[in-house]
């Protein structure tokens, strides 16, 4: 009989890796934990509802780790299901331990959904969330119980309304759609959705009659929209189609990017309170557009400035959800850092801007920005810097890079030591090795998977290479309770290390104990300056302590540089480059000593 279990067992994961579970947990009420799995209106006319919503699948096809989450209420077993909750859903590749299979999951928090008492019976009714993916197969999650209503009549689901949606628009390139307005509906039991041609749920912009009426978010293409209602039999009802006419914007010049580390699929890489200087061009307006859409441009078109702008952000869970930057409306944006709320804890976020021109909108470009986390346990160590070889070609094997043992962190990877999300199960680390020529971008080492790194041999003069570290855990945090039991659900967390420069030095007769990059005045190995060259942050270890009064920058002019210190521990001090032009500096030990040390900015 156990063998048989064991089999059956076996049977039924290999036959259900294409299901999506849809687990609810972290259930709150007016912001009060709830652990019965009941909601219960205890007298309230009106209560909020937050959630988690976590999904899992081990199927990694398009079809399935795309789609759209819903929460639905009924007010009684007998009666149609009411929608209350929307969000759409990428999955994103998870690890955990013991699990030989590829699994996905989708995180998704909700946050004050309204509940009416005189939407439920007494007698009690349920709360759910759907998963549908892209190829509509849908899946639900277990019911939590909803207590304590007023309701005292039946309602029957009036799917044979009338559904009219109105009218036609026209709208430049990268704007959003006018009010679309619809037919006055009676929504008890009823799931209302927005649906973009062909068959695309789409969120809506507009912040009162949600069902009723409808706003796009900015449209770059001429795009269809219908209202569509479904009960709980599947029976549909489709409104009329309007179609959104897209023609030329006068708006131009509307291209952002961002000042900091770009990589290999085109995103950005930032430090977690690195400031990133979001930049655009002066976006403009050819008047001879704006009067008419269709004008052959020329040369001799006049222009004028756009009126303001608006940047916008959104985060990696928050799908087509955009969020206004508070006082953001400058052509740059200058000193923001992922340090705002609703961004620090995600592994990457999405930038735009917004501008606008009398009554006409245009939107950027999207730029993806991945935040690099740090941790105390994660760093590498030395920089080199590869004497000739003694024979006459090349320069002497590289030392392996030594990497610290990594030690988990809850807080690094969570923000908060909130014992509810204590991790569970935490794997050992999943090590990935990066190199950065001096002017490349990051990529990965194929094959450097191992807790040090032993770099290759380098043949060629003036080289210099960066190394950094990136170590991963894969563990599992707290979903809810099942009965008593306890279940979890499957995160990872990356941090970056420090960064390692070996160097090879020039051809010329000086000698190969220096490279271009450096010059020592009165060596001393106590002081290593990284990475060098830099951008942003120049980082100085050193055996003796330093303090502000014997550390110092110039230029080449000779001119004393004004220091900003991002760390100052006495033995590793971060300075803040940032604001510096391109070009070569030197940094001076001023104690008995007397150590200078070359860097440059690139």
């Amino acid at each position: 009989m156990r063998l048989f279990k064991f089999l059956f067992a076996i049977f039924f994961v290999c036959t259900t890796h294409g299901q999506v579970t849809v687990n609810l947990s972290n259930l709150k009420v007016n912001g009060n934990l709830i652990t019965n799995n009941t909601i219960d209106f205890n007298g309230n006319s009106n209560i909020n509802v937050s959630l988690d919503v976590n999904l899992l699948t081990f199927n990694g096809n398009s079809s399935n780790i795309f789609g759209n989450l819903f929460l639905f209420f009924k007010p009684a077993s007998s009666e149609s299901e009411v929608q209350v909750g929307f969000t759409s859903v990428t999955f994103i590749v998870s690890n955990p331990p013991f699990v030989s299979q590829t699994t996905f999951t989708s995180e998704n928090s909700f946050n004050a959904i309204g509940l009416s008492r005189s939407n439920f019976f007494a007698t009690g009714g349920t709360f759910y969330a759907r998963y549908i993916n892209n190829a509509n197969l849908s899946y639900t999650s277990s019911n939590i119980s909803v207590v304590g209503g007023t309701r005292t009549s039946i309602n029957q689901t009036p799917i044979n309304q009338t559904n009219t949606i109105c009218c036609n628009q026209t709208i430049r390139y990268g704007d959003k759609t006018s009010l679309i307005t619809g037919s006055s509906l009676n929504v008890s039991g009823l799931d209302v959705r927005w649906v973009k041609s062909p068959n695309i749920i789409s969120n809506n912009y507009t912040s009162s009659n949600y069902n009723d009426n409808f706003i796009s978010d900015y449209l770059l293409e001429t795009t269809s929209f219908r209202r569509r209602l479904t009960n709980t039999s599947n029976y549909t009802n489709m409104s009329n189609s309007i179609t959104i006419t897209v023609v030329p914007t006068p708006i131009i010049s509307n291209i952002i990017s961002a000042n900091a580390s770009i990589m290999d699929d085109g995103s950005y890489e930032v430090g977690v309170n690195d400031p990133i200087e979001l930049v655009g061009e002066n976006a403009r307006v050819n008047l001879n557009v704006l009067s008419n859409p269709f004008h052959a441009i020329v040369r001799s078109d006049p222009h004028v400035n756009v009126d303001n702008y608006q940047w916008q952000y959104k985060t990696e869970w928050s799908n087509d959800i955009w969020n206004d930057l508070p006082n953001a409306t400058l052509p740059i944006l200058s000193g923001f850092n992922s340090m705002i709320p609703g961004i620090y804890s995600r592994r990457f976020f999405y930038i735009r801007r917004i501008a606008k021109y009398q009554n006409i909108s245009n939107v950027s470009n999207v730029i993806k920005i991945v935040i690099r986390k740090s941790s105390t346990s994660n760093t590498i160590c030395c920089d080199q810097l590869l004497a000739r070889n003694p024979a006459g070609f090349g320069f002497q094997v590289p030392s392996s890079i030594i990497g610290s043992v990594p030690v988990f962190s809850v807080f690094e990877a969570l923000g908060t030591n909130n014992p509810t999300y204590l991790p569970f199960n935490v794997s050992n680390p999943l090590y990935q090795w990066q190199i950065r020529s001096r002017s490349g971008s990051w990529s990965n080492i194929i094959g450097a998977n191992s807790k040090d790194y032993s770099p290759p041999v380098i043949n060629t003069f003036n080289t210099s290479n960066m190394y950094r570290r990136i170590v991963r855990f894969n563990y599992r945090k707290l979903s809810h309770y099942f009965g008593s039991s306890p279940v979890y659900y499957d995160e990872f967390y990356e941090t970056y290390s420090s960064l390692v420069t070996i160097r090879t030095g020039s051809g010329g007769t000086r000698s190969a104990r220096f490279s271009d990059s450096e010059e020592v005045v009165n060596d001393s190995l106590n002081y290593v300056i990284y990475p060098n060259p830099t951008s942003y942050i120049l980082n100085v270890s050193a055996k003796d302590l330093v303090n502000s009064e014997n550390l110092s920058i110039y230029n080449q002019l000779g001119q004393k540089i004004e220091l900003k210190y991002l760390k100052f521990d006495g033995n590793n001090v971060s300075i803040d480059v940032s604001n510096l032009q391109k070009g070569i500096y030197y940094l001076h030990f001023g104690d008995t000593s007397n150590v200078v040390k070359k860097f440059i900015i690139d």
